[in-house]
């Protein structure tokens, strides 16, 4: 993707966006902590994991993280992250032992979605899973479709506030939100798009990175 003529590209994503979600929904107060401002999440994370707030153990932890999050198992998490069991099974017993009300929040949608309820997503959108992928289903339904309205409520706040913003729009790529901007207004759509996507759901932080302008998307991060 590319800028038009006297345009830059500008983007924004939300920070930990589907974490965050989780959070909110769940209401465990250990975890929610995690995303205060100023906090680095995985970092923090790998310390309650590993004892270790190294870069490695913390790009172990964001892996691990959300295929846990979304209802993956030990195993299923070792394969397909490529990560010795043996260090996801210590992450799991830690992750169980440190937010207990995350998962027991996500115990009870799995049990919802295995009667075939509806689930709310938290903004009262409802969605129907399959009784029989309830395991991973279900977690992932509510998780992703809150990060969804999660993005949907931002890009509503910064068009309630910049109606101007729509003909500017390029694209959503899951967190993050694409604009291509007249190249002597990037400070005034920065500063804007920093204010709409930081907010608060649940009393969870919504939080946000803003890009650095550039012709191409790939050159924007």
């Amino acid at each position: 993707m590319i800028a038009e003529e006297g345009h830059l590209l500008l983007t924004c994503d939300l920070s930990q966006v589907d974490m965050r979600a989780m959070a909110a929904l769940s209401q465990d107060p250990a975890y929610m902590e995690l995303f205060q401002p100023g906090r680095d999440a995985h970092r923090d994370m790998a310390e309650v994991f590993f004892g270790s707030r190294s870069d490695e153990h913390r790009y172990r932890t964001k892996r691990i993280n959300h295929k846990l999050n979304y209802g993956g198992g030990v195993e299923s998490t070792s394969v397909m992250e490529k990560i010795p069991i043996e260090i996801v099974q210590q992450a799991y017993d830690a992750r169980q032992a440190a937010y207990p009300v995350l998962i027991e929040y996500i115990k009870s949608i799995r049990n919802l979605a295995a009667t075939g309820v509806l689930l709310d997503n938290g903004f009262g959108r409802l969605m129907r899973p399959n009784p029989e992928r309830a395991a991973t289903q279900a977690p992932a339904l509510v998780g992703q479709g809150a990060s969804r309205d999660i993005m949907c409520e931002s890009l509503l706040r910064l068009a309630r506030k910049r109606p101007d913003v729509r003909p500017l729009l390029r694209g959503v790529v899951h967190d993050e939100v694409i604009l291509s901007v007249p190249a002597d207004t990037v400070e005034e759509w920065a500063a804007e798009l920093k204010e709409a996507f930081t907010w608060e759901w649940r009393g969870v932080p919504i939080l946000c990175e803003v890009g650095k302008p550039a012709f191409r998307w790939s050159d924007c991060k």
